[in-house]
């Protein structure tokens, strides 16, 4: 069967504004009147574009759609860059982030490191922000979209979860889709250290990434030293995702840094805990 969602170049799970952005981007750029290339090429990509859009546009269409495509699919990232540069929006779309670029930059580095995770994640992400003009809420939105990829992906597990992300950035795409296939046929019942294990053994040439999450722990192990801010945050969203939201500012009547840190609306973390022992105690629980 017909890959609807490569065809539109979005995820599986995307949502309708997602699927009309892709669909309109796509449909300008193939549109005879404006394509410079084979005009055969064009007609063929119009045809199949249109075809994805008027099944997955349409809700009781794609819900059978999907029983047979997930059925007939496996849940991997294996073949989804495959021609993904073709699915970059080139419309008002474009203009809309170029403009943005220049009143919110962070969104380009942002971008940037959820393309190193997977490209059309990081068009998601371009899109949502964009149709939703959500620019100020970037940094929640691309934390929502990246950590819900790699629980679809690697599992529930924040190790597993974190060593596929390192695998991804570094370039060991291969190494990261065989995390996956593990994670997806195995499904919980392997620890993380198995698994690093055996993809240590498979591609030898991983070992040489860089853990800062996995060095902060083994530091903690050791020492009874306070982490600065920047590791504070990188384990407590380690830890959490999505679900952690921090306030922090400096205390006027110490100088140092405070931290009010909430996990599902719920309080775990005011002033006068030491953040460092609440991350100490609770890391691996």
């Amino acid at each position: 069967m017909k890959d609807y969602y490569r065809i539109l170049g979005v995820l599986d799970d995307a949502e309708d504004i997602i699927i009309r952005a892709a669909y309109k981007a796509l449909a300008q750029r193939y549109h005879p009147d404006k394509w410079k290339g084979n005009s055969d090429e064009s007609h063929r990509r119009m045809i199949d574009i249109n075809e994805a859009y008027s099944v997955l546009s349409d809700n009781e269409k794609r819900r059978k759609y999907d029983e047979e495509y997930f059925k007939n699919r496996a849940r991997d990232e294996s073949s989804e860059e495959e021609d993904a540069d073709e699915y970059n929006f080139i419309s008002d779309e474009i203009e809309a982030w170029a403009m943005a670029l220049d009143f919110f930059p962070l969104i380009k580095s942002e971008y940037e490191e959820l393309a190193k995770i997977s490209l059309i994640l990081a068009n998601t992400f371009r899109a949502i922000l964009v149709e939703k003009q959500a620019f100020k809420n970037s940094d929640q939105l691309k934390r929502s979209l990246e950590n819900d990829y790699l629980r679809r992906y690697y599992g529930e597990n924040k190790r597993i979860q974190q060593f596929a992300k390192d695998l991804l950035e570094n370039g060991h795409k291969k190494a990261a889709i065989k995390v996956n296939k593990i994670v997806r046929l195995l499904g919980q019942s392997l620890e993380y250290e198995q698994i690093y294990k055996k993809i240590v053994q498979d591609f030898p040439e991983v070992r040489k990434i860089n853990n800062k999450a996995e060095d902060l722990i083994q530091l903690l192990k050791k020492s009874k030293k306070s982490l600065n801010h920047e590791g504070i945050m990188l384990l407590l969203d380690y830890m959490y995702g999505d679900a952690v939201n921090v306030n922090y500012g400096y205390s006027a009547w110490t100088g140092n840094m405070k931290y009010t840190v909430e996990v599902n609306g719920k309080l775990i973390s005011g002033e006068g805990i030491d953040i460092t022992q609440y991350i100490r105690k609770n890391i691996n629980s």
